[in-house]
């Protein structure tokens, strides 16, 4: 707020409205005496020195005619003071009898926009930290690495850092302003209280929350299920300030993985073996799932699926399958003969396994193009 300073176009409003109000020419002066906005346009540009000795003085100045104030026209001027900072002077065209009953309401209108200026340029500046500041964790510049400029940040923004953060990230289906994430965005930053949150373009916005307000997001995010979420949301896990690049790279996955499932949302806390396959490339996954399965029949293939879903176990995989527990074990012997790996042994298993989610998810992605 000390170097706040009003600029021509909303020193402009000001008198434009001050005059729909108190009928008379209005003029706006600068610390330097020079008008900066008038209703009389001629005036703009030109010193006005009952002005300047109203803003140096704190004390209104009026001016007669006799009076030879350069630049300066019969009427009355007043400093312009919020909040014990001085912003200039206004003054009012006239005969100073007549003007004196309109200054109070000259100067209440100007103090009402000037103050409301002000705090927009108060807000707009602390978004900008906050932005900042949200933007130099997630991207890599923890406390130690970015030096001072992020350590003030965050004391100005009063935020703790003995508490362990994750992220939050969202993603639109359409680019877009942090508007576009409403009224998600809204509910969570209510939930959370987060002090750091950033839009991302073109279309993702990061939230900074604390540890301790993981469990309300979830029990949000499962209040609001949609069969169709225009927004995905990745969790990221819960990490030092230090880290919290580390828990959004974390989110980022849990939203890719959210996103090929159709899922509203998706927590890097609940990974999966299936969540870390997603990220192998296409022609890794192919590999691998032919070299371990390419020479089984699909019922080969469904025989293994029932034999991982019963947890390896012979007698209740024998059971769902209606089969004798010598016939499952004769079809695993054959598959062991195709494959070189016996579903009966571990390692073996696991890559069988691993082998028939990759199956599954280059099936699932070949039939969604």
């Amino acid at each position: 707020m000390i170097n706040y300073q009003i600029g021509a176009a909303l020193a402009q409003t000001i008198v434009d409205a001050a005059k729909e109000v108190i009928r008379y020419d209005i003029n706006f002066i600068g610390a330097d005496g020079i008008v900066i906005a008038s209703t009389a346009p001629e005036r703009i540009g030109t010193f006005h020195e009952a002005g300047r000795q109203a803003f140096d003085s704190e004390q209104p100045v009026e001016v007669l005619a006799a009076e030879p104030f350069q630049g300066s026209r019969p009427g009355i001027n007043y400093p312009i003071v919020v909040d014990g900072l001085r912003l200039g002077a206004i003054g009012i065209t006239g005969d100073p009898e007549a003007c004196r009953s309109s200054g109070f309401l000259l100067t209440k209108i100007t103090e009402v926009l000037v103050r409301e200026q002000m705090q927009t340029s108060i807000r707009q500046s602390a978004d900008e930290v906050r932005s900042s500041a949200t933007r130099m964790l997630i991207f890599g510049e923890g406390p130690a690495q970015s030096g001072a400029s992020l350590q003030e940040a965050l004391e100005s923004l009063q935020v703790r850092l003995d508490e362990p953060v994750f992220v939050i990230l969202l993603e639109s289906e359409a680019a877009g302003s942090g508007q576009a994430f409403d009224p998600l965005l809204t509910w969570l930053l209510e939930a959370t209280g987060a002090k750091l949150h950033a839009y991302l373009f073109p279309n993702r916005y990061a939230v900074i929350a604390e540890q301790n307000r993981y469990g309300r997001v979830l029990q949000l995010l499962s209040a609001n299920r949609t069969d169709r979420p225009s927004i995905r949301v990745g969790l990221g896990d819960c990490r030092s300030w230090s880290e919290a690049e580390v828990s959004y790279r974390n989110a980022k996955t849990a939203m890719r993985y959210a996103a090929a499932h159709g899922l509203r949302y998706h927590e890097y806390g609940a990974l999966h073996v299936d969540m870390l396959l997603d990220q192998l490339p296409v022609a890794v996954k192919r590999d691998f799932a032919l070299q371990r399965l390419g020479v089984l029949s699909e019922e080969e293939r469904m025989l293994l699926r029932a034999y991982f879903r019963h947890n390896v176990s012979l007698k209740d995989t024998a059971e769902a399958l209606f089969l004798h527990k010598n016939t499952l074990q004769y079809r695993l012997d054959k598959i062991m003969a195709k494959t070189g790996l016996d579903p009966r042994h571990y390692q073996s298993s696991v890559e069988l396994y691993i082998g028939l989610l990759l199956d599954e998810r280059l099936e699932e992605s070949d039939r969604n193009g």
